[in-house]
């Protein structure tokens, strides 16, 4: 039995073509940008998968807790979604890497996610003050409700 328990925050950006895995209690980052998951097309969740089964490769021999923010990768993982055929391999890999260890798959939000805050560019001493990711929603928010404003304006001028 494994007693080496380690939780891992990951994100995956299909833009940017980098997997960012933050060791969640230690705060070591670790960037990988020479992934080679371009011959996948690149959607946003089978990066995120790629970023699950490189967390999972450098962390061989330990229990894991794998954060991510997205959820649809997170349910299927969990059994909770349905996989489609495209994507099976990559469950059926996470799978063979989950044999002999625990391996708990823990959905959070973008907001609160340690590996995309790093990937927007927050050092970590930013990402762990609780008042500056307060500061960061609250902007998200803002800006998320002048989008639909904006988009109702131009509705409301079509009609």
């Amino acid at each position: 039995m494994l007693s080496l328990h380690k939780r891992i925050s990951v994100d995956a950006s299909d833009k940017r073509k980098i997997i960012t895995l933050v060791e969640a209690d230690s705060s070591k980052v670790l960037w990988d940008s020479t992934l080679n998951y371009l011959a996948y097309k690149s959607a946003s969740d089978e990066v995120e998968f790629c970023a699950i089964i490189y967390a999972m490769k450098n962390y061989p021999n330990v229990n894991l807790e794998i954060i991510s923010d997205c959820n649809s990768v997170v349910d299927i993982l969990n059994n909770k979604g349905k996989v489609s055929q495209k994507r099976n391999h990559f469950v059926e890999k996470i799978r063979e890497l989950c044999k002999n260890r625990s391996v708990l798959f823990k959905w959070i939000s973008r907001d609160l996610n340690e590996a995309g805050l790093k990937q927007d560019g927050y050092s970590l001493d930013e990402i762990r003050n609780p008042d500056l990711l307060k500061m960061k929603k609250e902007i998200r928010e803002r800006v998320r409700e002048k989008y639909f404003r904006n988009k109702q304006r131009q509705n409301k001028e079509r009609e």
